[in-house]
């Protein structure tokens, strides 16, 4: 006597295909949870980056002393755990990576504080 079964599956020709798409159903939702766990960790990230970090930018022309002023101000405020001017050639070669190298002016309009 054979063992009898709730899910006559033996004599379905579908019964083949079975396996295969329980396969690929487990594959899918494992795709599926990767691609969540990578998105969550992705917008910590950014939301940590975007609520921890500020840069102010003033104008080129403003001299060494509103530089110092402003970092002397910002290193005063409550929250703010560092200040530091960012040098020209620093600027320059953020800049460069972001506009390409063809500006003749360089990124001489703007001084940073980061």
């Amino acid at each position: 006597m054979s063992a009898r079964s709730d899910l006559p599956l033996k004599n379905d020709i579908a019964a083949r295909f079975l396996p295969l798409i329980v396969a690929l159903m487990v594959y899918l939702g494992s795709l599926c949870l990767v691609f969540t766990l990578f998105i969550v960790q992705t917008t910590r990230s950014w939301e940590l980056q975007f609520s921890n970090h500020l840069t102010i930018e003033m104008p080129g022309t403003s001299s060494s002393e509103t530089q110092a002023k402003v970092l002397a101000l910002l290193k005063k405020a409550s929250g703010v755990h560092q200040a530091t001017v960012v040098p020209p050639q620093e600027m320059e070669r953020l800049l460069t990576s972001l506009l390409g190298g063809g500006n003749p002016d360089g990124p001489s309009g703007f001084a940073c504080v980061d």
